[in-house]
């Protein structure tokens, strides 16, 4: 609870909802207002303005649904249920005793950080339990302050998923469409996220850390029903406990990393489909293929290979049929290593090629034992690679790709994610196979049907590629000092510059002179006067001590290094004789030292004295240097003998990198065309956005100022059609009518205005088909009324039903200013 003094909590509040969303975020927006309960009696507060776009389609939302009202905030005005408040710009909004108060944003302070904070700290005074904060940014940077105070206080907090901000208590992380149904739970008092679901989050945060894996794509029921299959196998009651035992056990989380993957295929799965697929799809392909390059298939998410290899096989019996090579290749890619490991060794059990066609059988697979392994010449079209499909850019001038069975457990973003990426990959009359579960719900447009039942399509060629949306990057959270130690030499790049400006200060001041070492053979650092004995670099990331240090050291070095793997490490000196700079000898010092760095492997710190007449140094011996070599040809002996080792393994492994080797510098090349091409364009699509936002805040800084000369001139205007359908009302005239909720798609004579004006629809018509002004007055809503209605040039604006309306009319009205 709020530890705020001197406030009054009013008892019976309306039930208060701030929401805060970026001028360029849309659909986040549509999500949670098409997602609030029926007939909501919140009062829901923008902290911030929304753009001319979020305005108009919010607008559509509500008028649809018949949501809460529209209005826009002005001083005195009182906080009441089932309405939706929208801040004027660069004002400051404070709610006190339940009312707004405005006023002039300070100078300095006009930026949304310190005027949404503004607002929310003056909700501190409300009870915590008829408050709620909404979050729909998708990097939470204004406001913050704000939030952790009523957090601390006890209102809830929501968020988006994969939000920069640290999770703290009171806060919930979900979809904007699942937020106002957990509010309405919240505000009657219920638990927004009980236990169970806040473990099952950290199991997925523990995932998603680990493995890399972007849970936010996959559907929650789906990974929920997977982590509980694989709970109850592990013998625990709840999702608290299986959180526990993953979070001690990195091997347990390897195998749920394994259940949560996809991994269902097999040979001929729905094999209608798949000659479906031979004769309106790969029989014309192979027909029409020039024969300089091959046909390019990509399988994305292929598991254990089954339907790669089926399409091979189809493949080949295709050019074999038309008469010709076999001129295709096949790129199959999947998350799971473990998977691959198994497609591209190519052996199955017998249960696993009973569905594969006998003649087929016997001619692509041969017997090994109790199993069935692929033979060569069908693997040789075939390319296994590591790739994630909603992540990594992808493959180029396909002119197939087989998606079959993956979009049914992704969310709809990422749906449209991978959908775009495969359209932008496909050539122009390219084919496209889902599963026989999934639906286009998008790009429709941009695909023909060649058979529905089999879930099959075409690109059409006359429509040009979508940008590919690039996945955001995650914002590191929690104390930047945890996440990652600081790194003595070069790559320091972290957030906290301070505190690793000061490292370097006091490594630079009182370190001794030194070389620091990594057991791998990477300079990290040097300090003082050592620096003598390091050669100048180019920057590179990599600095080994072969390329960085002297020629005198690197043979005392290399000793040490070998014997700081082998462990245990014992102390022990060299001196030396080196040339210095300008060919001057001298004697060196070293004092070989292991540091242990706390788990992350050792490091060799190289102690260096100098011998400049203050500091002695003893003079070189040949003892030493003889230990030295006998230690190295030691190791050489056991190098050459690890080495004939090697080359009698690699014998066997030598077939197989001859017969990858090729295609998979092709599909590196592919890849790094594709990233470029993706980073061209979404740099065009960034500059676009930027030009459209700057067009979108002119227009609304132009509106805003009209409506202003009209309101300091006591005019406002109505654009009617000749049926008289409102179709746009100026801000100040709807507030003086009181037309709170969007009034467009209304009939003229409910505008309310009294008495004095009922002949107003009449007149409408009869000036529309004239085509001559007109003029009335009365006394309206709020005093004395003039009006005068003008015939609009031009065609009219369309009704909401879609007739076409003829000319319509302009309404033009006039009330008296005060002195």
């Amino acid at each position: 609870m709020s530890k705020v003094s001197g406030l009054q909590k009013p008892q019976g509040a309306p039930r208060l909802v701030a929401l805060g969303i970026s001028t360029d975020e849309v659909d986040p927006l549509l999500a949670f207002f098409a997602a609030l309960p029926p007939q909501v009696t919140w009062a829901i507060v923008f902290t911030k303005p929304l753009s001319l776009v979020q305005l108009a389609r919010l607008k559509e939302v509500l008028h649809k649904s018949g949501g809460p009202i529209l209005e826009w905030l002005s001083t005195g005005m009182r906080l009441a249920p089932g309405r939706v408040y929208l801040p004027p710009r660069h004002a400051c909004v404070e709610l006190a005793d339940e009312a707004f108060v405005l006023s002039p944003a300070p100078e300095g302070e006009t930026k949304p950080m310190h005027l949404v904070d503004t607002f929310l700290l003056s909700l501190l005074g409300r009870d915590p339990a008829r408050t709620a904060v909404v979050c729909l940014d998708r990097v939470p940077l204004d406001g913050v302050l704000g939030f952790q105070q009523l957090g601390e206080a006890g209102a809830p907090i929501f968020l988006r998923p994969r939000q920069g901000l640290a999770r703290r208590k009171g806060q919930g992380v979900l979809e904007p469409g699942r937020m106002p149904a957990v509010l309405a739970r919240a505000f009657e008092g219920e638990t927004a996220e009980p236990d169970d679901s806040a473990a099952l989050d950290r199991i997925l945060g523990l995932l998603e850390r680990t493995c890399h894996m972007e849970i936010s794509a996959y559907k929650t029921d789906m990974l929920a029903r997977r982590i509980t299959r694989r709970m109850r196998l592990r013998r625990h009651d709840s999702f608290y406990d299986y959180a526990e035992a993953l979070a001690a056990d990195p091997a347990a989380v390897a195998e749920l990393y394994d259940d949560l993957l996809i991994g269902v295929t097999g040979f001929y799965r729905d094999s209608e489909v798949i000659q479906t697929l031979r004769t309106k799809v790969l029989d014309p392909m192979v027909a029409s293929c020039d024969g300089q390059k091959p046909l390019r298939i990509w399988v994305p998410a292929c598991a254990t290979g089954e339907e790669a290899y089926t399409l091979a096989i189809e493949l080949a019996e295709s050019f074999e049929a038309a008469g010709r090579a076999p001129n295709f290749r096949i790129l199959a890619s999947d998350l799971r290593q473990s998977s691959l490991d198994v497609a591209s060794v190519g052996l199955y059990d017998v249960g696993a090629v009973e569905t594969v066609p006998e003649v087929l059988r016997d001619k692509y697979f041969q017997r090994v034992g109790g199993q069935y392994a692929v033979r060569k010449s069908l693997r040789a079209h075939i390319v296994f690679s590591s790739h994630d499909a909603l992540v990594d850019p992808p493959f180029l001038q396909l002119d197939l790709v087989s998606c079959r069975n993956l979009l049914i457990y992704l969310n709809p973003e990422p749906q449209a994610r991978l959908l775009s990426m495969v359209l932008f990959g496909l050539r122009a009359d390219g084919a496209l196979l889902l599963g026989q579960s999934e639906t286009l719900i998008r790009d429709q447009d941009a695909l023909e049907v060649i058979d529905r039942g089999a879930r099959l399509f075409r690109k059409r060629g006359d429509v040009q590629p979508r940008p590919v949306p690039l996945p955001e990057q995650d914002l590191p959270q929690g104390d930047p000092l945890k996440l990652q130690r600081p790194r003595l030499g070069i790559g320091l790049a972290h957030r906290d510059h301070v505190v690793l400006n000061g490292f370097d200060a006091v490594l630079r001041r009182y370190a001794p002179s030194s070389l620091l070492i990594s057991a791998e053979g990477e300079v990290l650092g040097w300090f003082g006067a050592a620096s003598v004995l390091v050669r100048k670099t180019d920057g590179a990331s990599l600095r080994t001590v072969e390329d960085v240090v002297h020629d005198d050291l690197q043979i005392p070095i290399t000793v040490a290094l070998e014997k700081l793997r082998e462990g245990p490490f014992e102390t022990f000196v060299r001196v030396l004789k080196v040339e210095l700079a300008g060919g001057a000898p001298g004697r060196v010092q070293l004092r070989f030292e292991a540091l242990d760095t706390a788990g992350a492997g050792p490091l060799l710190l190289v102690a260096v004295t100098f011998g400049d007449g203050q500091t002695p140094v003893p003079t070189p011996q040949t003892a030493p240097e003889a230990e030295d070599a006998l230690f190295l040809s030691r190791r050489v002996q056991e190098l050459e003998r690890d080495l004939r080792l090697t080359e009698r393994t690699l014998q066997h492994v030598t077939e197989r990198l001859e017969a990858t080797g090729e295609e998979l510098l092709a599909s590196n090349q592919e890849l790094q065309m594709a990233n470029r091409a993706l980073h061209r364009d979404n740099h065009g699509l960034n500059h676009s956005n930027a030009a459209i936002r700057a067009q979108a805040e002119d227009i609304g800084l132009y509106a805003n100022g009209l409506e202003a000369v009209l309101d300091a001139l006591g005019i406002g205007f109505v654009v009617v059609s000749a049926q008289g359908v409102i179709h746009r009302v100026s801000a100040q005239l709807a507030v003086r009518l009181n037309l709170a909720s969007a009034p467009e798609g209304l009939d003229i004579a409910r505008l309310g205005l009294g008495p004095d004006f009922d002949a107003l629809p009449q007149v409408v018509q009869d000036v529309a088909r004239s085509k001559r002004p007109a003029e009335l007055s009365g006394e309206g809503p709020g005093g004395t009324l003039w009006l005068r209605v003008f015939p609009q040039i031009g065609p009219s604006p369309r009704d909401p039903q879609g007739d076409a309306g003829g000319d319509g009319v302009v309404l033009v009205f006039h009330w008296p200013r005060g002195p």
